[in-house]
């Protein structure tokens, strides 16, 4: 219905709707407001399941409920609206605008410092390679710009 509305699809529908249900007044008003709401349902255009559409989601947007709209190269077809969900990552935790992934570190690797791997949030990319500083302690917090 929001489509409909939004694309000014939905007063030719009542119209059509309107038009049909008229010579039903004279028999019941009921009746002829529910054949005026199922014509206007009936002929609401219905999104294609077998359409595609790609679109690009700039970098560091918001997810969970931000939307990107989508305008069709013609005019022709209404605009879609994505609304992005964001799923859950098994090792990476979104706080704010900034990416969260715990490291385990012995207590030996902690004391004189080390260098660890971990995986990139992009599987195609390679780890990302990050130095632990020696005398670092548990709840350390190591900042790496730019890779998420």
């Amino acid at each position: 219905w929001r489509a409909a509305i939004r694309g000014k699809i939905i007063y030719l529908s009542l119209y059509q709707g309107l038009l049909y249900s008229m010579p039903m007044l004279r028999t019941s008003k009921l009746l002829a407001l529910i054949v005026g709401l199922f014509i206007t349902h009936a002929t609401l255009p219905k999104p294609d399941p077998n359409q595609s559409y790609l679109s690009t989601i700039p970098r560091g947007i918001k997810g969970n409920g931000t939307r990107i709209r989508f305008q069709q190269p013609t005019n022709t077809q209404p605009e879609v609206i994505f609304e992005i969900q964001e799923a859950p990552h098994d090792r990476y935790t979104r706080v704010e605008n900034d990416l969260h992934t715990h490291v385990r570190v012995s207590k030996r690797e902690a004391e004189v410092g080390c260098t660890k791997q971990i995986p990139s949030l992009d599987p195609n990319q390679p780890p990302i390679t990050i130095d632990i500083p020696p005398q670092s302690v548990q709840g350390d917090i190591l900042r790496i710009r730019g890779k998420g």
